[in-house]
């Protein structure tokens, strides 16, 4: 997460249903501002309908759209704000007999919708993130 003075880390989770091309998934990413003592920071959890452009082959480009709620804290004020989200991702298959085993990254836009008073402000963001998929 940035502010624009810097660049500050975070964790992902994931969790995908669905065996064939359309799928589901439901997601949370914490991050926290570039400076711990700036006490910034978002939670967001997400969940989307998936597409997967390329089910049976080693590369796989995934699209995903849907929507859900982020909790922003600020030093002025903390709240949640209602989000719409576009996601692609790019996903290498290793390809294990057993599982299905992925190494992948992708980008997420962001668009904030109804928002509490202390946090209207949010402004559409982005999340990049690199993966590693593990499926039964």
């Amino acid at each position: 997460m940035t502010t624009g003075r810097g660049l500050g880390m975070g964790l992902g989770v994931g969790a995908d249903f669905g065996r064939g091309t359309v799928g589901a998934r439901l997601a949370a990413a914490w991050l926290r501002g570039e400076r711990q003592s700036d006490d910034t920071g978002i939670g967001q959890y997400t969940g989307e309908l998936t597409l997967d452009l390329n089910k049976r082959g080693q590369v796989h480009p995934v699209f995903g759209v849907g929507f859900g709620v982020a909790r922003v804290n600020k030093p002025e004020g903390s709240g949640n704000v209602g989000i719409g989200i576009a996601r692609f991702g790019l996903e290498y298959s290793l390809g294990l007999e057993d599982t299905d085993v992925r190494l992948g990254g992708g980008i997420t836009g962001v668009l904030p919708g109804p928002a509490d008073r202390e946090v209207s402000d949010v402004k559409p963001y982005a999340l990049v993130g690199a993966n590693v998929a593990i499926g039964f």
